[in-house]
């Protein structure tokens, strides 16, 4: 019986491993500068790492998940969104449907049927490609310290922004947390290093979402005081060395926030004043039809870009203005429940990992993103419900022994 077990814990490595190069080949590529052939809804990092929450949800087996009203709650919101599609009739409801489906649907379904072990192994293997991808860049600084080479890599408007940054971002996010509370003579290599990526690349949204989960950390979490101070020191050390091999035209990405630099390769302004800009138009929107919104994906169409898909940067103003009252009471009450999940978790090392994991994307999603399209968060929102309330398991030895 035994010997069955292992052969199917291989045959399940087996199904997944496949989408491991293939996650390290996309986003090694993309950084440097090689076109991916190929493509899928949004980024192809959402379509693997729903295909391994679906691999590992496997678990389905041998687990009897436990529903939530968190759940509830989520497809609500879902079902919000799918009503206000049909009822404005938009063009482009097939993409709407599909990045439902693709990146909020299905990988909330593949984590909410995750035991703890599915859990541990998930944010290990999120380490591991981290690791992977900030070794990576960090050997590649010498070759992107020439100001051309730097330039035709595709940081900001393509794929490799989407997926290093978050990635590593989260790596730096998890390690931090996990280092408060418990020893990991690795980590105080990684973290430095995940510092140095993130602000060498410009990721000035990852950096600030990172920044401000690190000092929720500090407050929050049960952990000694001096092991926070150290973990603080680590990270400030770390920047202060990036802020030295940061190239020029990175210092400008980061100065533009404040000041009007011109930037001829740059295709938008991206100041702080421009943001504002957006979140004040979403805001005037949603005051002209405060029930229900314009509806889903049709912000842009209210802008000079004309677009349908497009996002005022911040999944609250979003969804003001697309969804209304209608969309904004389920998410708000939602995002609620998940903040008092994460204050529960501070206690246990991977909840405490998990919740971090969470705050890090829900911040991040008030910097630059889509609630169509934001798989991370929603994936671990639907984590963070898991690490809480974990399935029973369907073994009767289990079940019935006291």
């Amino acid at each position: 019986m035994a010997a069955l077990l292992h052969l199917r814990t291989y045959l399940d490595w087996l199904i997944v491993s496949p989408a491991i190069p293939l996650a390290i080949y996309f986003s090694v590529s993309t950084m440097l500068g090689v076109v991916a052939p190929y493509a899928g809804v949004e980024h192809p990092a959402y379509w693997i790492f729903g295909y391994l929450g679906i691999c590992v949800a496997s678990q389905l087996r041998r687990v009897q998940p436990r529903t939530h009203p968190i759940d509830l709650l989520f497809l609500i919101f879902l079902a919000v969104i799918v009503f206000s599609w049909i009822r404005t009739g938009q063009t482009g409801g097939s993409r709407t449907l599909l990045l439902l489906l693709s990146n909020a649907l299905i990988p909330w379904i593949a984590v909410r049927v995750f035991d703890e072990q599915d859990v541990a192994r998930f944010i290990r293997w999120t380490a591991v490609f981290g690791i992977t991808i900030a070794a990576a860049y960090l050997v590649a600084i010498p070759l992107l310290q020439h100001e051309a080479r730097f330039e035709r890599v595709p940081f900001m408007e393509t794929e490799a922004y989407g997926v290093i940054g978050p990635t590593v971002g989260l790596l730096a996010v998890i390690t931090a947390i996990y280092l408060m509370r418990e020893k990991l003579p690795l980590g105080w290599g990684a973290l430095p290093v995940c510092v140095i990526v993130i602000v060498h690349m410009g990721a000035r949204g990852m950096l600030v979402s990172f920044i401000i989960t690190l000092l929720l950390g500090c407050i929050l979490v049960d952990a000694d005081v001096k092991r926070k101070a150290t973990v603080c020191a680590v990270v400030l050390a770390a920047t202060v060395i990036a802020l030295t091999l940061i190239p020029e035209a990175r210092l400008h990405h980061f100065l533009r926030l404040a000041h009007d630099i011109k930037a001829p390769e740059r295709s938008i302004d991206d100041t702080i004043a421009i943001r504002i800009q957006f979140y004040r138009q979403a805001l005037e929107l949603f005051l002209s039809a405060p029930l229900t919104g314009l509806g889903a994906g049709r912000f842009g169409l209210h802008t000079s870009l004309n677009l349908e898909l497009t996002t005022p940067h911040s999944t609250v103003f979003h969804i003001l203005s697309e969804l209304g009252l209608l969309g904004a009471g389920p998410f708000a009450i939602l995002n609620l429940l998940l903040l008092w999940l994460a204050y529960r978790a501070r206690a246990r090392t991977l909840s405490c990992v998990v919740a971090a994991g969470w705050a890090y994307f829900a911040v991040f999603d008030q910097i630059s993103a889509n609630y169509l399209s934001s798989l991370r968060y929603y994936l671990f929102s639907g984590l963070l419900v898991t690490a809480c309330y974990p399935p029973c398991s369907k073994n009767p030895d289990t079940s019935t022994s006291h």
